[in-house]
């Protein structure tokens, strides 16, 4: 008689953590939104051929090209023409086109390679959409709103309409997506669906939306810029000796001989917390910093589900990937970058400015009365 042989279980495996998915996916997101970006910047430079003088072999414009990494490409056909189909001094990448390639902004990766973008100059939008030495445009604004939806929106209010340009829809648009009328009349469709834009009833209307959303989007853009908020206080060993202007973090006159503006070890941040977890009119910023005295209306500016003060508290920290063991230091970045050891806590009461200053706007917002169609 045959004898059954014994069942073998599959080996358990463990369900990915919830921190592990969320990296996943984020990891994921990198390499499409990388992908594709090299893929279209291919297709929109698909038809422009290189000349076969520009694609020999070790040629003086592939050479000396900042694009391709001072490195001939040498990928020819037997027409000569480029292997890659686009001229070298249009290329966005060079020509490893590696992953990391989509974050770096130097003069080895742009191309723009006639506008240096090392010392004080910056990169300007006449450079972007101006024309390089052959009279060639370096690249071409297309406005994402269209024709047609500018006189979509024009066409309710007549004369008044002719007013309105692509910018002013732009705005509006903006204004309209922060009113919580719109949020809780057509939630159920916001949580399904690309959001609808409906047209306001009077011209009034539109413009106050228009407005507010130009200056929600001047706080949003510039949130590193605007004021501090002075109105909270500082305590503890270090916070003490230290005064909050609208321009910055500044030491008290009696204590600049024991603590400067710059001292790293001062204004380092591990992780900051609330001193109690309903308590969120005070943070601890660090062992010798707590701020105070913080609005509780400021944590009514909501973005993907969290106040905008709490994402600053929970990026502007020491993190460590559990899975790459990689660290990431946001004075490092303050220090390196910024050169400034006081930006994460410069960062903080900025973004408590942007978040009452939005929420101002947001409650003086006009009733959402629309047109039927």
């Amino acid at each position: 008689p045959s004898r059954a042989e014994p069942s073998r279980a599959e080996p358990s495996r463990a369900e990915p953590s919830r921190a592990e998915t969320k990296q996943y996916c984020r990891h994921s997101e990198e390499i499409i939104r990388a992908a594709s970006g090299i893929l279209s910047s291919r297709l929109r430079l698909r038809e422009q051929k290189a000349s076969p003088a520009s694609c020999q072999t070790a040629c003086p414009t592939c050479t000396s090209s900042a694009t391709v990494n001072a490195s001939h490409c040498g990928f020819t056909n037997k027409q000569g023409d480029c292997h890659h189909g686009i001229r070298h001094d249009q290329r966005l990448f060079s020509a490893d086109d590696r992953l990391h390639s989509r974050c770096a902004v130097t003069n080895e990766r742009t191309s723009l390679s006639a506008i240096p973008l090392s010392g004080n100059k910056q990169m300007t939008e006449q450079d972007l959409f101006g024309t390089n030495e052959q009279g060639e445009k370096n690249l071409t604004r297309r406005h994402a709103i269209s024709d047609a939806a500018l006189a979509h929106f024009r066409e309710p209010y007549g004369e008044d309409g002719k007013q309105i340009q692509k910018d002013d829809v732009f705005y509006f648009i903006y204004g309209l997506l922060h009113s919580k009328e719109y949020r809780k009349d057509y939630a159920d469709n916001l949580s399904k669906q690309l959001p609808r834009i409906p047209r306001p009833k009077t011209f009034a209307d539109f413009c106050h939306f228009a407005n507010a959303g130009l200056d929600l989007a001047d706080l949003h853009l510039n949130y590193e810029s605007v004021p501090c908020y002075d109105k909270c206080n500082l305590s503890g060993a270090i916070g003490q000796k230290l005064e909050v202007l609208k321009d910055g973090i500044t030491v008290r006159p009696s204590f600049s001989g024991s603590l400067k503006d710059n001292d790293k070890n001062a204004f380092a941040v591990a992780k900051m917390k609330f001193i109690k977890k309903d308590e969120k009119e005070t943070i601890v910023y660090n062992n010798g910093i707590t701020i105070s005295n913080i609005p509780i209306e400021a944590y009514e500016y909501i973005v993907n589900g969290k106040s905008a003060i709490e994402w600053v508290m929970e990026r502007q920290a020491i993190t460590v990937d559990k899975a790459s063991g990689i660290q990431n230091n946001a004075n490092d970045f303050a220090i390196e970058t910024m050169n400034n050891p006081r930006y994460p806590l410069e960062l903080l009461l900025r973004v408590i400015t942007v978040s009452l200053e939005t929420m101002k706007i947001v409650n003086n917002l006009p009733e959402l009365n629309v047109l039927d169609s």
